[in-house]
């Protein structure tokens, strides 16, 4: 499940969920009150919001990022499905691009 921190009235916030939601993607809304704002972006090193993650099998938070690197792993999930690679291969491929 993605979990996505919010603020009130943030664009970004607001085009992240949109694509969530258009992608019919499960998600939990986390709203940020404007005083806890710093206490988040300290906790999770991120200085921009929406902060997204991805609660794993284990419950752990694995960060996604914000609205552009959410954009971004939307379009590479599509082109892996678009062109059908499989995981094998693209486990091949990271050892490869670690350090990229």
């Amino acid at each position: 499940m993605i979990i996505i921190n919010t603020i009130y009235r943030c664009p970004c916030c607001s085009e992240a969920e949109l694509i969530l939601k258009v992608y019919n993607i499960d998600y939990k809304k986390n709203i940020i009150k404007q005083i806890d704002k710093n206490k988040y972006k300290k906790e999770y090193h991120m200085e921009t919001f929406p902060q997204i993650f991805y609660k794993n099998r284990n419950n752990k938070l694995m960060k996604i990022g914000g609205l552009s690197e959410l954009k971004q792993l939307i379009s590479i999930c599509t082109f892996l499905r678009k062109y059908k690679y499989s995981h094998e291969l693209i486990n091949y491929i990271k050892r490869f691009t670690s350090d990229c």
